[in-house]
Order: C-alpha cells, then structure tokens, then sequence
C-alpha cells in the first residue's frame, strides 16, 4: 500500500510501507522523548491511518471526540478544534 501526506508546501508525497512505519514510531518517540507520554494503541493507529490516507484529519478529530465524549459532556455532533 502506498499512502500519501501533506508537505508544507502543499505538495503530496507518496510513502511506502516502510516510510509510514518510520514515520508511525518517529512520532512515538517525539510524544515519548518530548512529554514523556507512550502513545496508546489507538493513537498510534490513528496516526497510521492518517499516514496512509485512511483517514482524514477531520475523521480523526471526531474519533477522539467521541472516545472522550463517553467521559464528559462533550458533544460530538460538531467538535470544534
């Protein structure tokens, strides 16, 4: 499977496989060096999926939301960011 990010010049470039691993546990190590947080597994397959296209930002976004929503009086109708 190929997938393809954003690049800030607004360009696309297409990942392999292993580019989206590398780039799946440069993140880990980012969150885990940077803050001293170890990514749940959920996480980690939610950065995966927005690496390889299988989800977008916004889908991601309404994903935690409504993880959380359970906890708290958050609506997830429409959440704002």
């Amino acid at each position: 499977m190929w997938s393809m990010t954003s690049q800030g010049n607004g360009q696309r470039q297409v990942l392999t496989p292993d580019e989206v691993e590398k780039r799946v546990i440069e993140i880990q190590k980012a969150m885990e060096l940077g803050s001293g947080l170890v990514l749940k597994a959920d996480a980690v397959d939610r950065a995966r999926r927005i690496l390889t296209g299988l989800l977008t930002e916004e889908q991601a976004v309404a994903e935690i939301f409504e993880k959380y929503a359970r906890y708290s009086n958050v609506s997830v109708a429409d959440p704002k960011v």
